[in-house]
């Protein structure tokens, strides 16, 4: 971790410094995301998921379209890909193809949860309440 060199560079700094892998740099680059006092990384700068932007993921129309809140998020073991649910029991006509960037730009708290591993899956009850971890996908089960 850098020391305070008594400017104003951790704006650069802690971007790089959550690149290289510091978790300490990381979290607090990704909370002053959240409270809106950096930029989303939507376009360009750090991206701390394992997919990229403009890759695929699943989500719902309950999600898209009628702004449910994203309860249940589901990182996949076999492809690495996402879904992010309202953890409502929707039937497949309800699946949207979204990009990363877009599911982003729609709830940036889902930022606390991109280090979630491949085949773990993450569920809430409120918008701002503790994300649940657990090993295995069995939160899709309640989710289409």
């Amino acid at each position: 971790m850098s020391t305070d060199c008594g400017g104003d560079c951790w704006g650069c700094v802690g971007e790089v410094e959550a690149e290289m892998g510091d978790e300490e740099s990381r979290a607090r680059v990704l909370k002053e995301m959240i409270q809106g006092l950096r930029p989303l990384p939507t376009k360009e700068g750090y991206w701390p998921f394992d997919q990229a932007r403009n890759v695929a993921a699943i989500s719902t129309e309950q999600v898209l379209l009628e702004r449910a809140l994203i309860t249940t998020v589901v990182h996949y073991a076999d492809d690495h890909s996402w879904a992010f649910t309202c953890g409502r029991a929707a039937s497949p006509e309800d699946a949207r193809v979204v990009s990363m960037r877009q599911v982003i730009e729609h709830d940036p708290t889902l930022l606390e949860i991109s280090d979630l591993p491949p085949g773990w899956c993450a569920t809430r009850e409120a918008l701002g309440g503790a994300w649940v971890r657990c090993e295995g996908t069995d939160a899709e089960s309640s989710d289409a």
